[in-house]
């Protein structure tokens, strides 16, 4: 509560929830509350496994606006996150965008997945997300032990040449914003 504070005195607009599964903690809507209170909009990061239920209509209640991190296609993104993974994120896509509050893909940029980002944009496009976002692997929690994923320089410029690529080609096309991603190379 104190950092949502320190956010809110900082003069923000908005406040962002991320890293891990935040819908895993018991007092994630205390939270979300209580910087709603303070005039901040919300954003919040998720997995999608737990957008069901309870947890689905709080966010929808609180019009937090919702992005789901989905590592590519359903083969790639079940091999990096384990079987099942994808279509519970399909399935949180879907729900967030029917009732207006989905906001971002987001896709870690692997030796894996390099190639598959397309799949994220096509998903933005057909369910109306307003960016994808893309970084690398970045070295905390699971991803420590699985730093092993990280692209190799060829690979970050292969998928930064392509993404230019796809700017270029759709450059001033209807929906082109949507469809385009936010770059955030780390790792």
């Amino acid at each position: 509560m104190h950092i949502v504070d320190e956010v809110s005195d900082f003069g923000a607009t908005w406040f962002g929830i991320g890293c891990g599964e935040p819908l895993l903690r018991k007092d994630i809507f205390e939270i979300i509350s209580h910087a709603k209170d303070l005039g901040l909009k919300v954003s919040l990061i998720t997995n999608g496994y737990f957008v069901e239920g309870e947890k689905f209509d709080n966010l929808v209640k609180n019009e937090v606006r919702t992005s789901i991190s989905l590592d590519g296609s359903e083969p790639i993104n079940d091999m990096l996150r384990g079987k099942g993974a994808y279509r519970r994120a399909l399935s949180a896509i879907k729900k967030l965008s029917d009732s207006g509050i989905l906001d971002c893909l987001v896709l870690t940029l692997t030796n894996i997945n390099y190639k598959d980002v397309d799949h994220l944009l096509d998903l933005a496009e057909e369910y109306g997300a307003r960016w994808v976002v893309i970084h690398g692997v970045i070295p905390v929690g699971k991803a420590k032990k699985n730093i092993h994923l990280s692209p190799t320089p060829e690979q970050y410029e292969w998928t930064w040449n392509h993404l230019y690529d796809l700017t270029t080609e759709y450059k001033g096309q209807s929906g082109y914003q949507r469809v385009l991603p936010v770059v955030r190379p780390r790792g």
